[in-house]
This record gives C-alpha cells, sequence and structure tokens, in this order.
C-alpha cells in the first residue's frame, strides 16, 4: 500500500522529493490475495488481548512467517489506558482493499532517482515489469533482495543498508 501511494505521489508532486523508494510493488494492478492476513488481524480479538504473545499464537493461525507476524504486529500497540490497539485502521483497510489493488491513479513520469527493492521469492513481479517501471521511472534502479514480499520484515538489515546506500548517494 506505501509503494503505490508514495509512486502516485511522485508522478503527482515530483517537485516535492528528491528521491524515490519503492519495496516490493509494481505500478500495476493486483487481484486482491492477502484475505488470510486480515482474517487473522480482524480475528483479535482486542478487548479480551492480554498479551502481544497471545496475538501472536492467533495470528499465527493466518499467517505462518513468523518474521511476518512480527512485523504485522508492530501495529499493535497498548493505549494509555493499557488496552491494546491499531496502528492502522484494519475496518477502513478491509472496506477499501479492492481499491488499494488498483494500478496508478495519476499519468506522467518521475525523472528523478528511484531505487525498486524486490524480493526474490515474491509473486509482485512479473516478466515486463521493469519495462513497465522504466516507462514511469525512467531512472529506477533494481536491487533484489533474498526474500518474499515482506522485504523489510525478513531481511531489514539488508533492507536498512540498500536503502541508506541508495540514499546516501542523492
Amino acid at each position: 500500500m506505501g509503494g503505490k501511494t508514495a509512486m502516485n505521489f511522485a508522478v503527482k508532486y515530483p517537485a516535492l522529493l528528491s528521491q524515490l523508494v519503492v519495496v516490493d510493488i509494481v505500478p500495476k494492478a493486483y487481484p486482491v490475495h492477502h484475505d488470510h492476513i486480515l482474517e487473522g488481524l480482524n480475528a483479535i480479538d482486542l478487548t479480551t488481548l492480554s498479551s502481544r504473545t497471545e496475538a501472536d499464537t492467533l495470528l499465527s493461525k493466518k499467517v505462518v512467517e513468523p518474521d511476518v507476524r512480527q512485523f504485522l504486529l508492530k501495529n499493535l500497540y497498548r493505549t494509555t489506558e493499557g488496552k491494546f490497539a491499531w496502528r492502522v485502521n484494519l475496518a477502513a483497510i478491509d472496506a477499501h482493499i479492492e481499491e488499494m489493488g488498483e494500478g496508478m491513479q495519476y499519468a506522467g513520469t518521475y525523472a528523478g532517482p528511484a531505487l525498486f527493492i524486490k524480493g526474490a521469492r515474491s509473486n509482485y513481479y512479473s516478466q515486463g515489469d521493469e519495462h513497465t517501471i522504466k516507462s514511469i521511472f525512467p531512472k529506477a534502479e533494481f536491487v533484489t533482495l533474498e526474500t518474499g514480499h515482506w522485504v523489510q520484515a525478513e531481511k531489514p538489515a539488508e533492507f536498512s543498508a540498500t536503502v541508506l546506500r541508495f540514499l546516501n548517494q542523492g
């Protein structure tokens, strides 16, 4: 979701940024395929939740990868009253998941430096996608890390080093 937002922002407001980093997403439409994640997150009853460990156990019924669960559970926090809450609006995500899968909202290009990081085992890239990216982001560079789709969760140190190298070039 963040990658598509960043790409649309770059195309619509190119003067407002100097560099762009996009993680494991292409400016094209995708079918909804994260139902199991939303089901898992929505299955956690925050009114009765007693610990993060319990949240992880509940989420593990739908999301088997521990690093992905930990990444998702970073959105869980305790309020000042000591209750659990989500940092994200799950109801809004549920209501608009189809729209989130749509392609680019704005036409145009972004001529600035752009880094596209993809996971080697991710199914978000297909043959020809780099050409699609270059047609909108002509200065795009590509880096592939040995991960699935959740690049920053699966290889946080490699991800951070890759992004910092790119940002320090600019």
